[in-house]
């Protein structure tokens, strides 16, 4: 399954002319856009050395801001940008792997969630030179213990939480009938071996999926009701391999 959205980096690398353009594009066409925001501290401290307004009220001036709207990472978010976040129905993506990588902070989930009233954050990854093996499995475990930790709470960031974050939320964001299991919905479905060892204590499946299970419980993954990954083989995944090995050393060699 294909489908387009706008995808401008961040404010700092898009001018204010073309940010406004892509919001008034993407209302027309009701596309999605994704930009992250507010991921450093510096990101923000430039911003309003720049502008005198933070990157949130800056994307909410453009017409940036929207239900349609997805921004990546919003780990150092103030009361008034998280009010417009929620007023304007926008969706978070939070990263915790790479946020910690790249020590841009701790994303407060539980004072995004508990106290501003914002339900709408899924679980991403950023990109490979961040994240590296863009597990969604390791995602959803670093998710919870980061919001435990940025809340000091044990109770935060539960495993159901951090399943339907990776699932539910993550497919409704995108405007995606799917997420669940359930008659009519789209079939994108994980299938995981329950032999695994670390799933052997089935007293809570989402629990050991979380916590303890990682891509090599993975058996096959369909979607839209077509395998893409059957018994742990992806079809052409030796060719894929050899042609990915085949231009490491090409860029390696330009170094």
């Amino acid at each position: 399954r294909i489908m387009l959205a706008v995808a401008p980096h961040a404010i700092y690398t898009v001018s204010e002319k073309r940010l406004r353009e892509i919001a008034y594009e993407t209302k027309n066409n009701n596309r999605i856009i994704h930009i992250h925001a507010n991921e450093t501290q510096a990101e923000v401290d430039n911003c309003m050395e720049q502008y005198g307004r933070r990157p949130i009220e800056m994307l909410d001036e453009f017409g940036c801001l929207s239900e349609r709207t997805i921004l990546a990472h919003a780990v150092h978010l103030n009361e008034h940008e998280r009010e417009l976040i929620r007023e304007r129905g926008c969706w978070l993506s939070h990263c915790p792997t790479s946020n910690l990588k790249l020590c841009s902070g701790m994303f407060n989930l539980d004072m995004v969630e508990r106290v501003a009233g914002i339900t709408k954050t899924t679980l991403g990854t950023d990109g490979a030179a961040s994240n590296n093996n863009l597990s969604m499995l390791e995602t959803m475990k670093i998710g919870s213990l980061v919001a435990k930790t940025s809340s000091d709470s044990v109770l935060s960031g539960t495993s159901s939480q951090m399943f339907e974050m990776a699932t539910e939320r993550g497919a409704r964001a995108f405007g995606l009938d799917a997420g669940v299991l359930a008659e009519g919905k789209l079939a994108d479905v994980m299938l995981v071996k329950l032999d695994h060892p670390t799933m052997v204590a089935d007293a809570d499946l989402v629990s050991n999926l979380v916590y303890a299970a990682d891509s090599s419980v993975i058996h096959s993954v369909i979607c839209n009701g077509e395998f893409v990954m059957r018994d742990g083989i992806v079809p052409g995944e030796d060719e894929i391999i050899a042609e990915a090995r085949e231009r490491w050393r090409h860029l390696k060699s330009l170094i």
